[in-house]
């Protein structure tokens, strides 16, 4: 019975796919859109694409500049001078990256009206082509993911610098404004800067001791305040549950009584056990690293990169950049630490 009832279950899956197969494939015979998903400069109209002229309008301009030599960056600026539109940079790239605007879907070409003309198109992807920077993957960020923008509260992007003095590589961490994807007008993000990663290395070796000891006594003052800790609580009410039982076993408490007195206790039982669960507590990397501050600096620099980042990855939970320094070229200074 087991086996007919997979197999009938197989069958019907298969029947499922092919049928939605079938009505794609009718789709793509007539030219119609698969998902009501539909790119910049179109519009789905009677299941087809349908050009948007004030959109198309943007995209034709966005291919000029892109020939003329202007960047993403810059492509983005002029188009919310001249129409007020915001736009991210990574968006104008894709853009400029996408087949959708020769009028190709799916691989398909000729699917719909055109944007742009195909020899526009190639230009533009060789231009783009050209001016790729090769990707390096050797980089080995401390901070990825933990650092905070101070004005939108994103996460600052891992970045490289060559520094033009002595040509050396310098790790950042900057907004996306700075390096792509954060739009453009009054409302995107107004920090605009970046924070070195050896400056906020060496701020956390300086300040690493007081700041676990003042998160660690947190705790015990959090404890002392919020009297005894739900473990102790769950271990009285367990021995009041004991002894309602006994007392029903001798027949000194009735049944209706000693049931909703149980069920009581269960429940509180069952908030603390949550509590438990939940308990506000120093994590055992914190702690442990807490106890071998001692050597600290000393283990610290005997490490790779590698392990530098996982310990800092392990160790802290997000940096946030407070206010910034009072004039340009100063080191940031201010931060705030949040621990696993």
């Amino acid at each position: 019975m087991l086996n007919i009832k997979l197999s009938v279950a197989q069958n019907e899956s298969d029947q499922t796919s092919d049928r939605i197969k079938y009505i794609n494939e009718g789709k793509i015979r007539r030219h119609e859109v698969l998902t009501g998903k539909h790119s910049f400069g179109y519009c789905i109209k009677d299941k087809h694409y349908a050009i948007v002229p004030e959109e198309a309008e943007i995209v034709r301009f966005i291919y000029d500049r892109a020939l003329a030599g202007d960047s993403c960056n810059r492509i983005t600026h002029l188009i919310y001078d001249k129409w007020g539109r915001a736009m991210s940079i990574r968006h104008a790239r894709c853009i400029l990256l996408n087949d959708v605007y020769i009028g190709t879907y799916h691989g398909i070409e000729d699917y719909h009206d055109p944007i742009i003309d195909k020899t526009t198109n190639e230009r533009v992807k060789a231009l783009l082509r050209a001016h790729r920077r090769p990707t390096r993957s050797d980089y080995v960020y401390l901070f990825t993911g933990k650092m905070v923008c101070p004005s939108c509260g994103g996460v600052l992007v891992a970045h490289r610098f060559v520094t033009k003095k002595h040509g050396r590589t310098a790790l950042y961490y900057c907004s996306r404004r700075n390096v792509s994807g954060v739009m453009v007008g009054p409302d995107a993000c107004q920090f605009g800067g970046g924070v070195r990663e050896t400056v906020v290395e060496h701020w956390l070796m300086t300040h690493l001791g007081s700041l676990l000891h003042e998160y660690i006594l947190s705790f015990h003052v959090g404890k002392a305040v919020s009297g005894p800790p739900p473990a102790q609580k769950k271990k009285t009410i367990e021995g009041k549950l004991s002894r309602l039982k006994e007392l029903y076993i001798d027949g000194l408490v009735e049944k209706t009584e000693f049931t909703r007195r149980a069920a009581q206790y269960q429940n509180e039982m069952d908030s603390l056990d949550l509590q438990i669960q939940h308990e506000n507590r120093p994590s055992p990397i914190v702690l442990d690293a807490y106890r071998n501050m001692n050597n600290f600096e000393s283990v610290y620099e005997s490490l790779d990169r590698k392990h530098r980042r996982d310990f800092w990855q392990k160790l802290i939970k997000r940096i946030e950049l407070g206010e910034r320094p009072a004039r340009s070229g100063m080191r940031y200074s201010d931060f705030r630490v949040t621990f696993v």
